[in-house]
């Protein structure tokens, strides 16, 4: 079985934590049903659903590099990048910047 894992923020999220459903309402949910509907109802992917509500890259970085390398998945799928904007339009400053400031 080959072990797919979704990484991002609230839109990879989706609620999945506050659901029964471990992989959410979401996109992630739905490549999941696809996918294993794809053969006749039998599962073929192990799917788990990383994404955290308020993550930026640094917070997609440091689950990749725990998670991700422990887990030995054969696909990781990456959505990032809405809070790192809205930081940047809120302050002007990318996050890499703010990052070094004291």
């Amino acid at each position: 079985m080959k072990k797919i894992i979704f990484l991002g923020d609230s839109i990879t999220d989706a609620s999945y934590c506050f659901l029964e459903n471990p992989l959410g309402n979401g996109y992630v949910n739905m490549v999941a049903e696809k996918l294993n509907d794809s053969d006749g109802g039998r599962k073929k992917y192990d799917i788990m659903n990383r994404g955290h509500d308020g993550f930026t890259i640094h917070g997609v970085k440091r689950i990749l590099e725990k998670e991700c390398i422990l887990k030995r998945p054969d696909v990781v799928s990456i959505l990032i990048g809405c809070n790192d904007v809205g930081v940047m339009m809120n302050t002007g400053k990318s996050l890499e910047e703010q990052q070094f400031e004291a």
